[in-house]
């Protein structure tokens, strides 16, 4: 997490679908908190990409504490410090963070992208894209995994989403703005839609209707 790669870019839509694809394949879909190292050992390893090879994990107890984890490639690997593990299995937010993105970097990369110049060299191309860097691409993933856009709306704060969800605070102000940046969110009233149970509904006169599929409840 100290150095940055450039990688093509990949739209925060498509890497948010992965981070679902990923909940789904944990059976996690429907509850907001989940042991991130449950979901390591038996999901994540057992399903990961073939072509990338074994899944293998590394605890070690040398490593710096500005990079207590790291993702390397041919075969994939976790190198990850005991503690940080440990915490995260007993749903620490900070521990929980670091190995959700470093499983983004596992999902989303491969030995490719270090054939990319380092974001420190004074020659690197101009970067078009943020989601051109690993780093927010793993960020972007990790946000969507630990706190899926429709779990959101049913939090009005940002201490009670990183409570619910056990995110740093940080994570859960990141994802409120992002909202807010980008729907009517401060609008919905915080029910979820009997139809497609997304939390959409917003007031309209005496009904509330879905942004997402459209259907209206609660006419009197």
């Amino acid at each position: 997490m100290i150095r940055d790669y450039y990688a093509p870019l990949i739209a925060e839509s498509r890497i948010a679908a992965i981070a679902d694809k990923w909940r789904e394949e944990g059976r996690i879909q429907s509850c907001l908190t989940f042991n991130i190292v449950d979901f390591f050992v038996h999901t994540l390893m057992r399903r990961f990409d073939p072509r990338k090879g074994i899944v293998h994990l590394r605890l070690a107890d040398d490593l710096y504490e500005k990079n207590p984890a790291f993702v390397s490639y041919n075969p994939p690997k976790l190198s990850i410090h005991k503690e940080i593990w440990s915490d995260a299995a007993l749903g620490d937010p900070n521990a929980r963070e670091i190995v959700a993105h470093e499983i983004g970097h596992l999902i989303l990369h491969d030995q490719h992208v270090f054939s990319f110049q380092k974001a420190s060299d004074p020659k690197l191309k101009f970067r078009q894209h943020e989601l051109e860097s690993i780093e927010v691409q793993a960020i972007t993933f990790a946000d969507n995994f630990l706190v899926p856009l429709k779990f959101v709306f049913a939090c009005r704060s940002a201490a009670d989403l990183s409570r619910q969800c056990e995110v740093p605070l940080e994570m859960a102000l990141r994802r409120l703005r992002h909202l807010k940046n980008r729907s009517s969110f401060f609008e919905y009233c915080g029910e979820s839609c009997p139809e497609c149970a997304n939390f959409t509904l917003v007031r309209s006169g005496t009904c509330l209707k879905c942004d997402t599929c459209g259907s209206t409840t609660g006419c009197s």
